[in-house]
């Protein structure tokens, strides 16, 4: 098995991040796998008598290499991470158009792994349920490593990158028109600013030149697992201001350590949290600046939401390991396409607190 990864495979992201750690809990789980970027994959599939290739979505734009040495032995997959079609700010001649695109390239492929069954269900109404679709929620990347505590204050925290799917540049915007001298607030940004820089560029001299942001506001820049886990242990509330989002990793390790969450209410957020009681989730932007400083200005509001989201903290009922197990149970449904190498384990046991009810807590779980 290989998974075909971007050549900014290292840098930190919510794709590359479950493509390393769903790699290494394979390799755990016995199964023969190996991370290659598209030039040596190519290379691999050309000599290969067999195999199976999944091809990362950051890689589409090679798809139709792959696909040409597609044989009834050599098999690839779509890993589905997210979608050009599925990007804010798009006009419907230009989303039209890159659907169009994606059917194209996505119509030979033998089948998809994806991190939600939202992304199962956007696969199927597009014409590609007749082939397998297989979920695997990501597992966290980061756990707590101490019992966490109600703390005052309002300590913010971003996980993303700079661009414009995550909001940050509007979020800022919001945020600084509506600032006072004697408010006390910090917010941390951890994430790159390479991958739309001049995106990255403009957020980055937003703080620097509005005097009500600079000094509250700080970005970290790429954060490695260890700093991520400190900045979400030094946190009061977690903010995501993203309109597109397959699953939102940061947004369950959030909900892991018991922070109150404030997000758009769109994409996957809506999943994870539970309005009043993990945090609160807001049809725009505007309005989620607003409420932030409604708790800035009155932290006792926010103390009292920050109880109920450290009570109702999602429980550590699912790692890597499980994301292993899981796909292995459902790709060894599949016997002729089954390339790996050594025998998987047993079937994955889902119960009532395993992944697929925490992907879909405030719909059908128990209430959080």
């Amino acid at each position: 098995m290989i998974i075909v990864v971007p050549e900014t495979h290292a840098e930190p992201s919510g794709g590359n991040i479950f493509n390393r750690l769903f790699a290494r809990a394979l390799r755990k789980a016995g199964a023969e796998v190996e991370s290659l970027t598209v030039g040596p994959a190519l290379s691999r599939m050309k000599d290969a008598e067999a195999g199976s290739w999944w091809v990362d979505s950051l890689c589409l734009d090679e798809l139709d290499n792959f696909i040409a040495l597609q044989g009834k032995k050599r098999k690839v997959y779509a890993l589905i991470h997210s979608l050009p079609s599925l990007e804010p700010g798009l006009s419907a001649a230009e989303r039209k158009k890159k659907m169009a695109e994606e059917r194209r390239l996505l119509r030979e492929v033998s089948g998809f792994l994806v991190t939600s069954d939202w992304t199962r269900s956007l696969l199927r109404r597009r014409g590609f349920g007749k082939r397998p679709i297989f979920v695997v929620p990501p597992a966290p990347a980061v756990v707590p490593g101490r019992r966490m505590t109600v703390r005052q204050g309002f300590s913010g925290l971003m996980v993303n990158n700079l661009i414009q799917q995550k909001g940050v540049l509007e979020f800022l915007t919001c945020l600084g028109r509506r600032l006072k001298p004697n408010d006390l607030f910090t917010l941390r940004i951890a994430g790159r600013s390479d991958i739309e820089p001049d995106y990255a560029g403009r957020c980055l001299e937003l703080i620097d030149r509005n005097p009500q942001l600079k000094g509250r506001v700080k970005y970290l820049g790429p954060l490695p697992l260890v700093g991520i886990k400190r900045c979400f242990e030094r946190s009061t509330v977690f903010i995501t201001a993203s309109s597109a989002e397959t699953f939102g990793m940061a947004v369950q390790e959030a909900r892991l350590f018991g922070l109150p969450v404030l997000a758009l209410d769109a994409a996957y957020a809506r999943r994870l949290v539970r309005p009043g009681r993990a945090g609160l989730l807001f049809h725009s932007i505007p309005d989620m600046a607003e409420a932030c400083l409604e708790f800035v200005r009155h932290p006792s509001a926010l103390e009292a939401l920050a109880e109920k989201s450290l009570a109702s903290a999602l429980p550590l009922t699912y790692d890597w390991g499980g994301a292993a197990r899981l796909f292995l149970d459902q790709f060894r449904q599949y016997p002729p396409e089954n390339h790996l190498t050594q025998q998987p384990p047993g079937p994955a046991v889902l119960t009532d607190r395993s992944p697929r009810s925490i992907i879909l807590i405030g719909r059908k779980g128990p209430e959080q």
